[in-house]
């Protein structure tokens, strides 16, 4: 993968998931504040700050895949705390692209990805929407195509275009 240092997977911290809005960052602890819920343009959450392991994301929010038309498949997680971002797959013979992160991905639905030739490019219209692409891009290794001003925000994941 381009722009990935060799021994990056060594330094990965934990990913944590956000129960108010979704987002992923890491962290050698639970965090105790979420950037996304402190941006001036999302609502904090009416207490304190509840963070999911990757372990409990994938128990508390069941992952579905259903193909919408042919060649394009949607990816959600349902039930979901925070936003619940949906995923949408697009099958191409130029390589398959993933166009925003669903909350987290299932083994199941990991493997349908699989079956279906990989991902080779993941994007996202904003940091909202991120949801779990650290996990795909850990799994398949594909280009991440981003704003460069989004790049402060894209702490789970390593981005490698523009």
């Amino acid at each position: 993968m381009p722009g990935l240092s060799p021994f990056l997977p060594s330094l990965r911290l934990t990913a944590f998931v956000c129960t108010n809005c979704g987002f992923w960052q890491r962290s050698s602890q639970v965090p105790t504040s979420c950037p996304i819920c402190l941006d001036s343009r999302h609502v904090p959450p009416t207490g304190d700050w509840v963070f999911r392991s990757f372990e409990d994301a994938r128990n508390r929010y069941p992952c579905h895949m259903e193909e919408l038309l042919e060649g394009l498949y949607r990816i959600w997680n349902e039930p979901v705390e925070g936003i619940g971002p949906n995923s949408y797959l697009s099958i191409s013979q130029s390589g398959n692209f993933l166009f925003e992160g669903a909350t987290v991905f299932s083994d199941e639905v990991i493997s349908k990805i699989r079956d279906l030739g990989g991902i080779s490019y993941l994007s996202s219209s904003h940091p909202h929407s991120y949801g779990a692409l650290w996990q795909i891009e850990e799994l398949f290794e594909p280009e991440i195509i981003m704003h460069p001003k989004d790049y402060a925000w894209a702490g789970a994941f390593q981005v490698t275009w523009p």
